[in-house]
């Protein structure tokens, strides 16, 4: 499994580079986690601004996707408690092969800068960090 989507389904990558997109669950005997390097969560609201919700769910992803790149969390309502705690997670190089991630969530420029802030002090390159600020 290479990539999550957002319906459940996956992207299935195999030995010879060949990629089967949109593999149902029930369609796997057997999936391998810590391969997926894309997983996207955009538009699953109810993560949303329970931050320790949030931190838990990323915690665990943190540990259970090793090869995680790619984190797309847009539109999952994440707001300020979940922004503050997402800069946690950050902070502490838990998801130290995420190299791209997207919150879409219309963020505060406060809330905004502050990632922003926690994703170079984790030396990660600004270009992987994809944010909307609200109006």
């Amino acid at each position: 499994v290479s990539k999550v989507n957002k319906d459940w389904t996956f992207d299935v990558r195999f030995e010879d580079d060949d990629v089967k997109q949109g593999v149902a669950q029930d369609a796997l005997e057997v999936c391998t986690v810590d391969s997926v390097k894309v997983l996207d969560l955009s538009g699953n609201t109810r993560i949303g601004d329970g931050g320790s919700e949030t931190l838990s769910l990323v915690m665990e992803l943190a540990s259970l996707l090793p090869c995680l790149e790619k984190l797309d969390l847009s539109g999952c309502a994440l707001r300020e408690a979940g922004t503050k705690e997402m800069c946690r997670v950050i902070a502490s190089n838990m998801l130290d092969s995420l190299r791209t991630l997207s919150i879409d969530d219309e963020l505060t420029p406060d809330a905004a800068s502050a990632l922003k802030q926690a994703w170079k002090a984790a030396g990660k390159d600004e270009s992987g960090l994809y944010i909307n600020l609200s109006d």
